[in-house]
């Protein structure tokens, strides 16, 4: 979820609750998650709290790139991490059993194992993979 100077939040790292067809409360969840972990690890070390931007008010070119992976840590002990486990298999089972099947694979993924099942069903290649070119399309 994180690189270097950035981090994926919110639909665009996939915190979207399909099944419930809800996600701006996840995706707010990720947005403050992100903000508390980027401002400790901005605020960390001998008078970084008064160095920060938000103390200053401008941005220091020669403050080192961070990668704040606690980002990461802290959404997998947050609500949102239990809320999409339940239904990670729900997507796939579609791609990999048709409308019929994933209909019935996610009914009782949701409603019955609440994502206890043992298992994860990966897609069978990379989004890159599936993806096709722009030009074969009007």
């Amino acid at each position: 979820l994180t690189f270097p100077g950035g981090m994926l939040l919110g639909c665009s790292a996939g915190f979207l609750n399909a099944v419930k067809i809800k996600g701006s409360h996840c995706a707010i969840k990720s947005g403050v998650v992100a903000a508390e972990a980027v401002y400790d690890a901005l605020a960390e070390g001998d008078g970084a709290e008064e160095r920060a931007v938000a103390a200053t008010g401008a941005i220091d070119p020669d403050e080192e790139c961070k990668e704040v992976t606690e980002y990461e840590e802290r959404m997998e002990k947050s609500w949102v991490y239990d809320e999409l486990r339940e239904v990670r298999n729900c997507h796939a089972a579609f791609s990999k059993w048709g409308v019929g099947g994933g209909l019935a694979y996610a009914g009782l993924a949701a409603h019955v194992l609440k994502g206890r099942e043992p298992w994860t069903i990966r897609h069978g290649a990379s989004d890159s993979e599936s993806t096709r070119p722009a030009s074969e399309f009007d």
